[in-house]
Formats: C-alpha cells, sequence, structure tokens
C-alpha cells in the first residue's frame, strides 16, 4: 500500500470527487446539438479524447505535486461523462427487445473498469495507473472506428443507402431491412408533421407540450432519489468510508507493530487499511453482477417491477448498514469489542448488498427512462438536459455528504438515505411509466393523447 503523493484538505478532497461534474452539464447540452448534426458514432468517438486527456493531466499532476491539475483532470472527465451519458447511439442501433439491456450494459463495462482501478490501487500508487490507463479509452476509439453509424440519424438526414447499409450490419440475415428502413422513416415523417417547430419554442412553451415535461419530470424525480439513495457516495467515498469502518483494526496494528495490512511510515497522511481497497474490490464485482443481471431482467420483468424490488431492496440494505455503521462506532462504550472483526466484515457485506439492490432499478432508472421517454426529434436534446440536471445532483450529494458526516456521522447519513427512498417510493410508482415490449414511437404517443382531464401519470402502467 503506497503512501500519499501530497497533501490535500477536506474540502480539496470532496471537489476531487465531484468538480467532473461541473463540466458535465456543459458537455450534456452541447451533446445534443452534436449528435443531431454529426451523429451519435462520431460524438462517440470524440468522448474517448477527454479521458485519455484526464489520464495524462493527473500523471502530470502527481508529478507537480499540484491539487488544480487534478481539478482539471477530473474536469476532462467530466467532459467525457457528458458525451457518454447522453448518448443516443444504444438505443437507436438494438431492438425494442434488446434496447433496455444494451442502454444498461454501459454500466456493465463501467464497473468492470471500476474494479480493474479498484484492483490495481490497492497495489499500485494512482500516478502510476494514470501513466497506462489511456490505453483503454484509445482502444475503445478503434473499435468504434469499424462500428455502423445509427440508422435513425442516417435516415433523418436522407442518407438512405447508408441507413440501409448500417441496418444490414446491425441485424441478422434473415431480418426485414426494407421494413424497418419504411418505419423508421415514417416515424420521422411524423414527428416533423406534429413539430414544425425549434427547440426555443419547445423551451418558451414547455407547458403545451406533454411529450417533454412529463417525461423531464419523471426523470427529475428519479434523479433525485437517484443521488440520495446512497449509491453515489459510496462510489465516490468507498475506499474512504472502509478505511472509517476498518480504522480501528488499523491503529491497534500500529500499536503493534503489525504491518502486513498496512504501511505505516507515510510522511503525507495516514495509513489506510489494505481490507478498505479490498472492501472496494467487492463492491465493484457486485456492483458487475448486478448490471449483468440486470440486462437480463430487462428482457423478463417489467420497468416498474424491478424498480419497486429495487426500493425495497434498497431501504433496506441501507437501514442495515447504517445499523452495523452505529455499533461500530459504539463498540468501545458498549464493550462489545470481540465482535469488532465481524461488525466491519458486515458492513462490507451489507454495504454489497445494497450496491446489488441499488443497480436492479433506483441507479440505472433514470438513464432508461431519459432514452426511451422523450421524442426522437429532441431526444439528444433532453437527455442532455436532464443529465446536465443530474449532474448538478451530483455535485450537491457529493459535497453535503461531508457534512452530513460531521453533524450526524456516517451511519446518520446513511439512515437519512434510506429515508429518502422510503419517502418517494409511493410517489414514483405513482408516476413511472411501463415501457417494456413498446417501441419508441409509441412510448412517445402516450404522452400527447388528447385529453382535457388531468391524465394519470402512470402511463401504461396496467402492463405493470
Amino acid at each position: 500500500m503506497d503512501c500519499a503523493k501530497f497533501s490535500i484538505t477536506r474540502d480539496e478532497e470532496s471537489w476531487i470527487v465531484s468538480i467532473d461534474n461541473i463540466a458535465t452539464p456543459v458537455v450534456c447540452i452541447l451533446s445534443g446539438f452534436l449528435q443531431h448534426n454529426f451523429g451519435p458514432k462520431r460524438i462517440l468517438m470524440l468522448a474517448c479524447f477527454p479521458y485519455m486527456c484526464g489520464w495524462a493531466t493527473a500523471a502530470v499532476a502527481a508529478h507537480l505535486r499540484s491539487v488544480y491539475l487534478l481539478y482539471v483532470s477530473r474536469l476532462f472527465v467530466g467532459a467525457g461523462h457528458g458525451f457518454i451519458g447522453t448518448t443516443i447511439y444504444t438505443v437507436e442501433v438494438s431492438s425494442r427487445e434488446f434496447r433496455g439491456s444494451f442502454s444498461i450494459f454501459e454500466g456493465v463495462l463501467r464497473s468492470v473498469g471500476m474494479i480493474l482501478v479498484y484492483t490495481c490501487g490497492a497495489f499500485l500508487p494512482w500516478y502510476q495507473i494514470a501513466y497506462w490507463a489511456p490505453v483503454f479509452p484509445f482502444a475503445a476509439f478503434l473499435v468504434l472506428l469499424h462500428s455502423p453509424e445509427s440508422p435513425v440519424y442516417l435516415v433523418a438526414k436522407g442518407r438512405l443507402e447508408e441507413a440501409e447499409e448500417s441496418l444490414t450490419k446491425l441485424t441478422h440475415d434473415n431480418y426485414d431491412v426494407s421494413a424497418k428502413m419504411k418505419t423508421i422513416s415514417k416515424a420521422i415523417e411524423n414527428q416533423e408533421k406534429q413539430k414544425r417547430v425549434n427547440k426555443i419554442d419547445y423551451i418558451k412553451h414547455f407547458k403545451s407540450y406533454p411529450e417533454l415535461y412529463k417525461p423531464f419530470f419523471i426523470v427529475t424525480v428519479l434523479s433525485i432519489v437517484q443521488q440520495f439513495s446512497g449509491a453515489t457516495v459510496i462510489r465516490g467515498y468507498v475506499v474512504k468510508i472502509f478505511g472509517h469502518v476498518f480504522k480501528k483494526k488499523v491503529e491497534h496494528l500500529i500499536s503493534g507493530n503489525f504491518t502486513h495490512l498496512c504501511v505505516c511510515e507515510c510522511e503525507v497522511g495516514p495509513p489506510l487499511s489494505q481490507s478498505a481497497y479490498y472492501s472496494a474490490i467487492f463492491i465493484g464485482i457486485v456492483r458487475l453482477l448486478a448490471s449483468l443481471c440486470l440486462t437480463k431482467l430487462l428482457v423478463s420483468f417489467r420497468r416498474r417491477t424491478l424498480y419497486a424490488v429495487s426500493s425495497f431492496g434498497t431501504i433496506l440494505s441501507l437501514s442495515v448498514f447504517a445499523t452495523i455503521l452505529l455499533l461500530s462506532d459504539h463498540i468501545d462504550s458498549w464493550r462489545i469489542d470481540e465482535s469488532e472483526d465481524l461488525l466491519n466484515w458486515m458492513s462490507v457485506v451489507s454495504a454489497c448488498v445494497l450496491v446489488f439492490c441499488v443497480n436492479l432499478g433506483v441507479q440505472p432508472m433514470p438513464l432508461l427512462m431519459s432514452s426511451e421517454l422523450y421524442p426522437s426529434e429532441l431526444r439528444a436534446f433532453c437527455k442532455g438536459i436532464s443529465r446536465s440536471f443530474t449532474c448538478l445532483l451530483i455535485v450537491v450529494s457529493l459535497k453535503l455528504f461531508p457534512l452530513l458526516e460531521d453533524g450526524i456521522h456516517l451511519y446518520g447519513s446513511f439512515y437519512v438515505y434510506s429515508g429518502v427512498v422510503f419517502l418517494f417510493f409511493p410517489f414514483i410508482m405513482y408516476i413511472l411509466p411501463e415501457t417494456k415490449d413498446l417501441s419508441l414511437s409509441q412510448i412517445n404517443a402516450q404522452f400527447v393523447k388528447q385529453d382535457t382531464t388531468i391524465e394519470k401519470w402512470t402511463v401504461h402502467s396496467s402492463r405493470s
């Protein structure tokens, strides 16, 4: 376990964790315009460069011992997240049966990346990881060079031969490409007839377009719960949280001159238990398993069912995790020293259960809904707006966590997150639509039904 390269304050730490989400909203809004004009595939290729620059800047920051260069590195990462998080490529190249699974598959690959970084972080200093990490976004760029462009984008631009060629690459031999071309063309033609207005008009008369304000409201509420479910905090502070959990064990080892779990000769910053890094790896593996399960479950189960099960499991596991943290903090005063190791690893297990449950619905649902609910002519733009708002929530969540920890301790923070999910659950189940096995045009049509009465928000919920 390597020592810290240079010291940072607690406020600087929270900025390093969250500042990438300040760049992301700007890029999210720009991404919609760029995808509409240059194509989703090209913008995905563009997204590879900020990631490469981010890692390179991090390596330079370590060499110069500059926290400000670390900020710049994180801003590059935020720019990459902005392009990746708003891409409409996946939803436009996949069939309706696998649309949800492929939309979530990005989370699977992100989990693999997190496991790899956590594992390397347990044995290598972070600045050494930054030296070779740009290889991965560069490899992604090379793969995208040989990938087909979105057929929806190509048809919208009148490039019909290229669209047919793209569909041929994306489908099996017996697939009726001509029928799919007609479906895409008809959907785009109908949308153009219905809405021959620009984005500024949509914004000025937002309340006149239920196909916009209803999806936006649904995604916004889902995002609020997502960011205050504890998942974002665990992802951002996982090593720190379990460094706190195993802190007393480290102190005992230091006092007894045992160093097999930690390196205690650090000039900058206190040592962290190696168990904190192992815990991060375990949680990364669980997140990967949850993402893999979700890609399968989305094919078989309805969205509302998955969200309900995920919420219930999240509330329960948050409460259990908070209770174990409470017991760990009072282990000395309550004289339960013999249970210290058991409580420490129980906290890891409960956190793993929490990560598994939250990634079955609470965490991925805003991204999935933002891909499915918005009309195609504004999908990239609206998804960018929603993602921008989510990024602001991430900053608030990550900056608020140290304040909550100081005020009500670590266990109190997770009790609060449990309460947030619990309070919002009935309302979300009331407004969340069911979109499984529906085409994107069918989903959009449900929001624009001509009805002077107040429509029930649970569009197509009878299917659940």
